[in-house]
This record gives structure tokens, sequence and C-alpha cells, in this order.
């Protein structure tokens, strides 16, 4: 295939500025269907806020963002705090914003090995478990591109490798580019195809 029509994103030239501060500098990347790129770099890089850019969902100073036509992302966030007295099910939680059928939960939820949660409170979960139906939801849009911030957030070491392990069989399997972001370079080197480092600019 083409590495034009496998391009999903691509950024050049990036910069933003929140008043006196310089959140972006020049930054530019490509993100290509079966590629895991991740975002490197420290709390206050601009990692978060160069995903939103690269999603429309803030507009930079200047530079180019180019999105393949009616890109469909899976995002799943980096906190998400439910009280455990909470009456949210897994089950609620995958039809908030869609209206999948009990056929699509099931598969979805046995795709990331979750397929015995369907019904258990999520406020209850590990915080292995939270992410792993937290993936179960973003899969249910059946995206090109899946975003993940800080996806082994509250996770033990043994379920952080298997994770990334299901990150990366999820991407063989579907083909989808995957974008991550992460403060951890040695954990995820191995798990990806590419990386941009962000530095706090001076």
């Amino acid at each position: 295939m083409n590495d034009a029509r496998r391009n999903l994103v691509t950024a050049a030239n990036l910069y933003l500025r929140f008043g006196e501060t310089t959140i972006l500098h020049n930054v530019g990347l490509d993100i290509s269907a079966g590629e895991i790129l991740t975002l490197i770099g420290p709390n206050g890089a601009g990692k978060t806020t160069l995903v939103r850019v690269l999603l429309g969902l803030i507009k930079s100073d200047s530079g180019e963002v180019h999105r393949k036509e009616g890109l469909t992302v899976g995002y799943v966030p980096q906190i998400f705090a439910v009280d455990p007295s909470f009456p949210l099910t897994v089950r609620r939680l995958l039809s908030l914003t869609q209206k999948p059928s009990q056929k699509q939960m099931n598969e979805s939820l046995k795709e990331v090995g979750a397929g015995n949660l369907l019904d258990y409170p999520v406020g209850t979960l590990s915080g292995g478990e939270r992410q792993r139906v937290l993936l179960a939801r973003a899969l249910l849009r059946n995206p090109e591109l899946l975003v993940l911030d800080e996806p082994i957030q509250n996770v033990d070491m043994t379920g952080q490798t298997e994770l990334y392990d299901l990150i990366t069989q999820i991407r063989d399997n579907r083909g989808c580019g995957v974008l991550m972001i992460s403060h951890d370079l040695h954990l995820v080197m191995e798990f990806s195809d590419d990386m941009l480092i962000l530095g706090i600019p001076q």
C-alpha cells in the first residue's frame, strides 16, 4: 500500500503558546496504519496538548495537521475514577455514548481479556481490569486510530507488560494505528515502532 494512503495523521511545524508559556515548539510527526507511535516526555512537556491538536480539539498557533478523511478514533483516557459505591456497571459504561449490541460488548470485552466483567460495578475493578474495559469501550468504535493516554496508569508491573502485549496484539489483528502517551522511555521502547520525545521548552 502507498505510504500516503496509510497515513492517518500528519503534522508539521506545530507551535503553540498559552500566554507567555510555549507548549509546542516546531513539532512534527506521522502516524500510519499498523504503527505504534509513543509520545514520551515529562509532565508539562505538552504530550496531551499535542494529542488534542492532532485530533482537532485545539488549534495550534501555526503549523499544519492533516487527518485522513473520516478518521475514526478510539480514546482511552489517563484517569477514569469511579467511586466504588456509584452504581455504574461495565455494561452501562460501554453503552454511555454508543449503542452496541450485547454480542458486540461481549466480543469487545473478550478481545481485551475481560470477557467475564460485563455486569461488574466499574468502581470495584482493579487498575488493570479498568484499563481493559476502557480499551474495550474504545474498540467498540472500530477505530482506525487508537489513542491511549498513559494506558498503564495505576497498573502493577506484571499488568503493565500484559497491557502492552495486548495493545500490540490489537494493532496486529486490526491493523489500526496506535498513538500512546507515556513518561517512561525504557518501558515502552520495545513496544513502540516509533517515538517522539518532547521536552519542556525553555
